[in-house]
């Protein structure tokens, strides 16, 4: 066990024992930018709890029905900005933060589609200052296209990310094999292997793995439109 502060305003502070196994390590700071990738809802919802601080400008892309915005809002932090596509989940989510917190949950809530309008979502995320982000665009999705938007939107909130949280079972299972790969290969040379989970700095080779599955998803997408509408702009997605 470990000895962990504890006490509140006006309450003098005693030692309290945690057990080592529910402390959790906060990952992507001290200015190294990380991505955390897991593939399942619990993990997420989890790392929700582990990963803020109170001084944290958080933005959740695809809070649903607000399950995990209500872990966020739970942190403390500075603020919270909760987007989705479908406005019934919205209203569900903003109800929840109620009753889970009160009318003062802190929360702004906002119907947007991320996945369409990255530019918007970059520059709400500039005006907040967001320095976490955490995406759940539905576990089942395809990787190539998280990946290109996860490319997108930590290059436009670069100058204050720390850390990118990401729900996607492709891409987690995508990373997982990345992991043993580079295992593999130290292992040959002799050299200590990396973990083969844990969190990845933002540069590492699997980010340039996801930034070739999304050049591939765009040109796919590219090549759809162009068929389906041949006046569809640079750029455009037009499905008629």
């Amino acid at each position: 066990t470990l000895l962990q502060r504890n006490g509140g305003v006006g309450e003098q502070q005693q030692p309290r024992k945690v057990a080592a196994r529910k402390l959790v390590p906060m990952l992507g700071r001290a200015g190294r930018p990380a991505l955390v990738l897991c593939a399942e809802t619990d993990q997420f919802r989890s790392l929700c709890r582990s990963q803020l601080q109170p001084s944290d400008s958080v933005l959740e892309v695809g809070c649903s029905f607000g399950i995990a915005t209500v872990e966020i809002a739970s942190t403390g932090v500075s603020a919270v900005l909760a987007v989705d596509l479908a406005r019934d989940a919205i209203e569900s989510a903003a109800e929840r933060c109620v009753q889970a917190h009160g009318r003062d949950h802190g929360v702004e809530f906002l119907q947007l589609d991320a996945m369409r309008y990255p530019k918007k979502l970059a520059e709400l995320a500039a005006a907040r200052r967001v320095n976490a982000l955490f995406v759940d665009l539905g576990g089942n999705r395809e990787g190539r296209a998280v990946a290109q938007f996860l490319l997108s939107a930590t290059t436009a909130m670069a100058p204050t990310l720390e850390v990118v949280v990401v729900k996607c079972r492709a891409l987690a299972a995508r990373c997982r094999e990345h992991r043993e790969a580079v295992g593999a290969a130290a292992a040959a040379r002799g050299e200590e292997a990396p973990a083969a989970d844990g969190p990845l700095p933002l540069a590492e080779g699997f980010w340039q793995e996801a930034r070739s599955m999304a050049e591939a998803h765009r040109e796919a997408t590219a090549a759809v439109d162009g068929e389906q509408n041949p006046r569809a702009a640079e750029g455009e997605r037009r499905i008629c």
